[in-house]
């Protein structure tokens, strides 16, 4: 393949390593052997609280607002997990479409809300559903705050005695504390407020309400879709034009690697750069008619749109390329596949004169197969291929995030007698086409 390269972009190595940054901020102090179990744990206890109902201790608990009131529901932690701290949590909490909210109403920080929150993150771009989640800071003492995690407004935007619910949904990866091993404790069974959006006056219940019944109101669910799009462009010949690949996704943990090709109308454009995200990698010249797009992230997976990559052609010639997109890999952060929806451009070219070209028939490109070795290098989870999975393994196996790999002996291809960063980097640049093997040349 064209453009093929054995030379490793200090870029690349500085991105990679601040990615493995932000996964020992996720394991301070820990060591390969830890446990990373989730399980249920008794003694962990979360509730929503507002206007004088909290959700503890029942299964639901109902409260009246006013008509086209705004209100504030706290997230609380009422009693530590077992081991008696935590280094982070994560929150889900979905509601009925009667409410709404907003991140400008999200409180993570500042008084009456957990004093040790440093790195936080929240989405709120799935109708329904608010995402939230913080931690300590790189080196710091396992908290054991109990009370007011966040607070979060609400508005109550329906008529008159409608009934919403506000749902804590419980779990791992859901609603959870992390402890400094990274193992998960959380609760069994979702919790429900009830919120009767009422006229006049609100009439709030004094702790518990003793005249909640348990409701059957499903909890709302966000479609599982996802979709790759190609932008267009427009540019006279000899101008450039640039477009974006992007990735939209709504559920949960998010999309968490992908390799994707943009086959483009050659000899009409050219491809003279493409930069993507941090710590991934694009190679403009992956053949004579494709870019590759290749990359991964962890704790955290994309949700929303996410730009992959940024792609900028030259129009050489009067004419219309379309760019069409080929998804050789997409899943979420757990390692589910994700069948996307495809949405391919185009680049519109622009004569400055009279004079069209004719383009010539180019040749079918065609790869050669490489015969598959036994033990293939790069592929430490034994599908006997190397892809951007294999990479993304070995960023969390170098992290400390999970334990073993299926097969080692695959990992280590620059042969410096350990497996790390540097090797996952390799194998990205190979996935991407920029070298031309793995392992020592």
């Amino acid at each position: 393949m064209n453009g093929r390269t054995a030379t490793m972009t200090a870029m690349t190595l500085a991105a990679l390593a601040a990615l493995l940054a932000v996964f020992v901020m996720w394991a301070p102090g820990s060591s390969r052997g830890r446990s990373a179990q989730a399980a249920t744990d008794p003694s962990v206890d979360f509730s929503i609280s507002s206007s004088g109902c909290n959700s503890s201790g029942l299964p639901t608990a109902t409260c009246t607002v006013a008509a086209d009131a705004t209100f504030s529901l706290a997230f609380n932690l009422n009693s530590l997990p077992g081991n008696g701290s935590y280094v982070g949590y994560d929150s889900n909490v979905s509601y009925t479409s009667g409410l709404t909210t907003s991140g400008t109403g999200l409180h993570l920080t500042g008084s009456g809300n957990w004093p040790d929150c440093v790195f936080n993150a929240s989405d709120f771009s799935n109708p329904g559903l608010a995402t939230t989640g913080c931690s300590l800071g790189l080196g710091g003492t396992p908290s054991t705050y109990t009370g007011s995690l966040y607070h979060l407004d609400f508005a109550c935007r329906t008529p008159a005695t409608t009934q919403q619910t506000i749902t804590i949904l419980h779990g791992a990866g859901l609603t959870d504390t992390l402890d400094d091993t990274l193992a998960s404790h959380s609760e069994a069974a979702d919790e429900t407020l009830t919120i009767t959006c009422g006229a006049g006056t609100p009439t709030p219940c004094s702790g518990p309400c003793p005249t909640a019944t348990p409701t059957n109101t499903p909890t709302p669910t966000v479609a599982r879709e996802a979709a790759i799009v190609i932008g267009s462009g427009t540019a006279t010949e000899g101008e450039l034009t640039s477009v974006a690949l992007q990735v939209s996704y709504t559920l949960p943990p998010g999309v968490g690697y992908w390799m994707i090709d943009v086959d483009y109308g050659a000899p009409w454009v050219s491809p003279l750069r493409c930069s993507p995200r941090e710590g991934d990698v694009c190679n403009p010249t992956y053949n004579d008619h494709t870019v590759r797009v290749v990359g991964g992230t962890y704790p955290y997976g994309l949700l929303g749109t996410t730009n992959l990559a940024t792609i900028v052609f030259l129009c050489n010639y009067e004419g219309v390329a379309r760019l069409s997109l080929s998804v050789g890999t997409l899943g979420t952060v757990d390692f589910q596949p994700i069948t996307p929806h495809v949405e391919n451009g185009s680049i519109t070219c622009l004569g400055p004169t009279t004079a069209t070209y004719t383009p010539t028939d180019t040749p079918t490109y065609t790869p050669t197969p490489t015969p598959t070795p036994q033990g293939v290098p790069g592929d430490v989870n034994c599908n006997e291929q190397t892809d951007a999975i294999d990479a993304a393994l070995i960023l969390q196996y170098s992290g400390d995030l999970i334990d073993l790999l299926l097969c080692p002996q695959n990992g280590d291809v620059n042969r410096s007698g350990g497996i790390n960063a540097i090797d996952a980097a390799l194998i990205l640049q190979y996935v991407a086409g920029l070298i031309q093997s793995l392992g020592p040349t």
